[in-house]
Parts: C-alpha cells; sequence; structure tokens
C-alpha cells in the first residue's frame, strides 16, 4: 500500500528562479517561496526551497520572478547528505506538479512592460 505525499503552498517567490539542464536536456528550475502564518498574536514565514522539471520549469523560468504569488503543489522529498564531518544533513524540498501563478502579470512586448488592465493568465 502506497503512503500519500502531496503537499500544497501558497506564498511568493524569494528570488528569480535558478535554471540548470539535465542531462537529457530538460530545463530544471529551482528557487524557494515565502510562506506567511498567522496564529493569535504572532507571525511566522516558512521558506519551501521548490524543484521543477521540463515544460513546467520552463514556465517558471518566463513568467516567474522575485515576488511572484504561486499556489504551488507537489510532494515532498528528504535530499540528504553527509557533510565533511560525517553528519547526516537533511533538507526538506518541494518537488513541483502544478504551479499556479496568482494575482495579474504584466505583457512584455517590444522591451516595454505594460501593466495589465484585468487579472489575466498566461496561456499554458
Amino acid at each position: 500500500m502506497s503512503n500519500f505525499n502531496q503537499c500544497n503552498l501558497e506564498g511568493n517567490m524569494t528570488s528569480d528562479p535558478e535554471v540548470s539542464y539535465a542531462a537529457s536536456g530538460a530545463a530544471v528550475a529551482t528557487f524557494s517561496i515565502a510562506v506567511n502564518r498567522k496564529y493569535k498574536d504572532k507571525e511566522s514565514v516558512l521558506f519551501m526551497p521548490c524543484v521543477s522539471f521540463g515544460k513546467l520549469a520552463e514556465i517558471l523560468i518566463k513568467y516567474g520572478g522575485k515576488g511572484k504569488k504561486l499556489l504551488v503543489s507537489g510532494y515532498l522529498s528528504d535530499d540528504s547528505y553527509v557533510d565533511r564531518n560525517d553528519n547526516t544533513v537533511h533538507r526538506i524540498k518541494l518537488y513541483l506538479d502544478t504551479v499556479r501563478f496568482i494575482g495579474a502579470y504584466t505583457k512584455v512586448e517590444s522591451d516595454t512592460v505594460e501593466p495589465s488592465t484585468k487579472p489575466e493568465e498566461p496561456d499554458f
């Protein structure tokens, strides 16, 4: 029997995606999102590293950037390694299956940026 590993987060990109390419030539985009949480009188922020591949990575590279608000969905994975002091270091990452851009975006035409008159979504 398989366990359920699904995570949905809404937050803002903390930077432009870092771009790399797999041996197969597929695009890989890595970035973090900041997820704000309010509880009673306290606030906290979770910074979640995210990884996407292929067409989804290309879309994030083209339309994503620092401050963009996203709704992301994917599975959590523990990427662990042993450091030079023989300590096991664990890093939880969210491997994305879907991304939804939230809010208005601007179109780029002829090197000029025009604000959107109404909230729109890219065609993909």
